[in-house]
């Protein structure tokens, strides 16, 4: 048979062999160590909603203009009904500065007789806390594994097998071919 066949076989044997001892031996015998892991969840709740009113409010500065009389100079009539209509009429407004962060928050004011009548708010918070998860997750101790790797022209084949200690620690052995020449190596790892 040719060098080269009966090297890849050879090759493809002992991967096998070791992928079969590897899935027995280590899931049978190690032990499990377990890892806490914390987890950081935001949480957003709603909290009860505050009600207030204000009745008959008195405002704390007020500005005189002479606007009024301007408008009334350029009018060639003018109509007392409408005005005073205007004066009584009751002004309802709906405001709103409710969003995501702040929650609910609405004010209801009316307006009458050129002065604020009513105010009252709806206010509905929202409160984020964080809360904190410890998680724990079971980890072998000893894991086997085993690694074939070729060139595209089949003139470096690499063999390798190893320990896995804690997913954490990697210890190993290879054997390489390159044309005819074989090199064998121990391999150390850390995984970050």
């Amino acid at each position: 048979m040719n060098k080269k066949i009966t090297i890849s076989i050879g090759f493809v044997i002992a991967l096998s062999i070791a992928f079969i001892v590897g899935v027995f031996i280590g899931k049978g015998y190690a032990d499990t160590v377990e890892v806490e892991k914390e987890v950081v969840k935001w949480k957003t709740e709603q909290l009860p909603p505050i009600h207030d009113t204000i009745s008959m409010p008195v405002p704390y500065l007020v500005f005189d203009t002479d606007t009024v009389f301007k408008i009334i100079e350029h009018q060639a009539e003018v109509d007392t009904l409408k005005i005073l209509a205007d004066y009584y009429r009751i002004r309802k407004y709906d405001l709103d500065f409710s969003n995501d962060s702040i929650g609910v928050f609405k004010v209801n004011i009316d307006v009458t007789k050129n002065m604020l009548a009513n105010a009252s708010s709806e206010i509905r918070p929202i409160r984020t806390t964080i809360e904190r998860v410890k998680t724990i997750n079971k980890v072998q101790t000893l894991q086997f594994y085993g690694m074939f790797g070729s060139s595209l022209n089949l003139k470096t084949n690499k063999i390798q097998f190893g320990i896995d200690l804690r997913q954490k620690y990697l210890i190993g052995v290879s054997g390489i071919r390159m044309d005819d020449r074989y090199g064998y190596t121990i391999d150390l790892g850390v995984k970050f």
